[in-house]
């Protein structure tokens, strides 16, 4: 987690979602020391403690989680090295973690997280957002996730868009840019079909993520 996604995260949590945003102990640029990859084959198993843990809470009373999650609608997002440990938690022999039911991945790549294979075992429908001017990771990676994964799968190129194509360049919050309004709405679409086998959300995804000079969509449902 970072400052960066704050507006992602409240327009999701606005739009119904109970985000959980979990920042890593090694990989957080808020680390002491600073941001290290020497712990990344982790990550996709704290993503299954922090999942534990937040299901055990909505499962009790008397806290704010209480009656919070649905068990069978669980989904992840992750942006960059969060997307690879998304991907690698969903679509991963290494460590697939069986509640999840969706999966979205903005600019990432298919990364090593230990003995196993992506695509291999089971398959959760999942949404690739990439930006095609990606000077980081490139655009061709996120290209290979989406032929790679099973369907149901979708993927949105982000026409021009940098790496962090949700990132304020500038201090105006009714300047934001072009793409950020497709990230949010993008996933709030995918999700609402996914999980609440709502019709009307493909409708939905299918008008926003496809929309010249601004971004383009591919299905195969």
């Amino acid at each position: 987690n970072g400052p960066i996604y704050g507006p992602l995260l409240e327009q999701w949590a606005t739009a119904g979602f109970v985000v959980i945003a979990p920042t890593f102990p090694l990989s957080s640029i808020s680390a002491p020391g600073g941001a290290s990859v020497m712990d990344d084959i982790a990550q996709p198993e704290d993503l299954s403690f922090v999942l534990s843990k937040v299901l055990s809470l909505s499962g009790e009373k008397g806290n704010v989680l209480s009656g919070m999650i649905d068990p069978r609608r669980i989904s992840a997002v992750g942006h960059s090295l969060g997307a690879m440990t998304v991907l690698a938690w969903a679509e991963n022999t290494c460590c697939e973690d069986p509640r999840v039911d969706a999966a979205v991945v903005f600019d990432g790549v298919e990364a090593y997280f230990g003995k196993g294979s992506f695509f291999a075992g089971r398959t959760v429908p999942l949404l690739v957002l990439h930006g095609t001017a990606d000077q980081t990771i490139p655009y061709a990676k996120g290209r290979q996730i989406y032929m790679d994964a099973k369907s149901p799968k979708f993927m949105i190129s982000l026409i021009g868009a940098p790496h962090v194509s949700f990132l304020q360049f500038s201090l105006t919050p009714e300047k934001p840019p072009i793409w950020e309004h497709v990230d949010v709405q993008s996933v709030i679409d995918f999700l609402e079909l996914e999980l609440d086998h709502d019709s009307a959300a493909l409708k939905s995804l299918a008008t926003v993520s496809d929309e010249p000079g601004v971004a383009s969509l591919q299905q195969a449902p």
